[in-house]
């Protein structure tokens, strides 16, 4: 009791399970006690796993959730949202393939937040979501191989680069492809097929997007004159 005090959000992290664990050989098998048990599609079950979903992912994308997860989020989002707020001070955002938290604030409940100031990466992903949302979207293209993806962010680099940080302007592509893409993963708004390979484009990538002021390219000049003075 010294070192641990159980709070009210414990039930939502801290499982019953319907046998000991020690009769349990492997973590693979303690997962599937979660999704199979009496519990897993009704109740509390249930809430455990939508509120580690939340909690302790990026978003959670339609595609990845069980049904009845998501019928849950629709028909108790009102309640959900009170009890988050309340206990955590973020935001539950409920769209039609995904769901999120989002904090209004930096706090202590997110130890890493999108976008991050003075992220270079964060900023190349932010830029790709506008360039996505106006030449990908419209057009219904949310798969992409892997040649694909390459020229795609050579053609978002070329519109969007000259702001980038030097790391991400002078990267060679195949780098940043790969830098940018692990980055979505982490952050929920993309995922690669194990057996094609082919990149997925989930709907958190909409969430956010970036774009220059429109007097960006006159303030290096504004900058200089200025210091002339």
């Amino acid at each position: 009791e010294a070192l641990y005090e159980v709070t009210l959000l414990a039930r939502y992290f801290l499982r019953s399970y319907p046998k000991d664990l020690q009769q349990y050989d492997s973590r693979q098998a303690l997962q599937a006690a979660e999704f199979f048990d009496e519990e897993a599609a009704t109740g509390m079950g249930r809430l455990v796993r939508i509120y580690r979903q939340l909690l302790l992912a990026a978003a959670c994308n339609a595609d990845d959730a069980r049904p009845e997860d998501f019928i849950y989020l629709r028909n108790m989002q009102r309640r959900l949202r009170e009890e988050l707020e309340s206990y955590t001070g973020l935001q539950l955002e409920l769209y039609k393939d995904c769901a999120m938290l989002t904090s209004p604030e930096r706090t202590g409940w997110c130890r890493e937040i999108f976008p991050l100031h003075r992220s270079g990466l964060h900023a190349v992903i932010l830029h790709f979501a506008a360039f996505y949302r106006a030449r990908l979207y419209p057009e219904g293209k949310f798969t992409l191989s892997s040649v694909e993806w390459e020229r795609t962010l050579a053609e978002c680099r070329s519109q969007y680069g000259a702001g980038w940080t030097k790391e991400y302007r002078d990267m060679a592509l195949s780098r940043l492809a790969t830098d940018v893409l692990s980055g979505l993963t982490d952050w929920s708004m993309a995922v690669v097929e194990e057996e094609t390979g082919l990149i997925e484009l989930r709907p958190p990538l909409g969430r956010l997007a970036g774009k220059y002021p429109a007097d960006y390219s006159l303030r290096p000049q504004v900058k200089r004159l200025t210091n002339k003075g």
